[in-house]
């Protein structure tokens, strides 16, 4: 497997920059970041599948979404970066390196409509960063 990895370094990894991993698919594979959230095929009528990295190790990671956009709704650990309603599109235990695989299909009804997504780790309270996806 090759990689590729990602930044502005010149040569110089700073303790402070975050790395990021990817396969030769596109998809990221590690980072040294925090919580990821890493949406692939999200397309109407097919499977849709978000891998979840640096997770708490065997700790349950919720995947939420919302519809109405990027915004604020308070919950006991901050707020999460998605606008009200969100809704929980799963739960799942990471394995024991914190990461795991959340598939679903999309219905064809939400072709042309744009998702934002966010992973929450329900061991660190940690919140990833708000992911925007526009379903074709």
């Amino acid at each position: 497997m090759s990689l590729f990895v990602v930044g502005n370094y010149e040569g110089h990894i700073s303790p402070t920059e975050d790395i990021h991993l990817f396969d030769n698919q596109g998809d990221l594979v590690a980072t040294t970041g925090g919580l990821v959230a890493v949406p692939r095929n999200f397309v109407a009528g097919e499977t849709a599948h978000c891998s979840i990295l640096q997770g708490t190790p065997n700790g349950f990671i919720s995947l939420v979404y919302s519809l109405a956009g990027a915004g604020s709704t308070p919950t006991p650990w901050g707020d999460l970066g998605l606008a009200p309603p969100v809704r929980l599109a799963g739960q799942e235990r990471a394995d024991m390196t914190g990461q795991f695989e959340f598939t679903a299909l999309l219905p064809a009804a939400m072709t042309g409509k744009t998702v934002w997504i966010q992973a929450v780790d329900m061991s660190s309270h940690e919140f990833s960063e708000v992911v925007e996806i526009s379903i074709p």
